[in-house]
């Protein structure tokens, strides 16, 4: 998960650097997801990551789904090959 840094969009959703905006959830943390899954059988569908300013935030998407901007939002559409 060291790709998704410093770039445009939400990378941040728990993975090495919290950041002020860190959320001890498991929809906006990544380890805490897989905790609950691993620990209560709840797979995570979508994980919410968070720009790193904390100014914008958008849905990633479980595979082979892969986040689409609609206009209005992001949703989890089918990805293409």
């Amino acid at each position: 998960m060291g790709h998704c840094a410093c770039g445009p969009g939400a990378p941040r959703f728990g993975q090495f650097w919290p950041g002020s905006n860190a959320m001890n959830e498991s929809s906006h943390n990544i380890l805490l997801a897989f905790v609950d899954w691993v620990e209560n059988k709840v797979a995570p569908d979508t994980i919410v990551g968070t720009s790193e300013e904390g100014a914008e935030t958008r849905i990633h998407c479980r595979y082979p789904m892969q986040s689409v901007w609609d206009g209005g939002k992001f949703g989890c559409m089918p990805g293409g090959t």
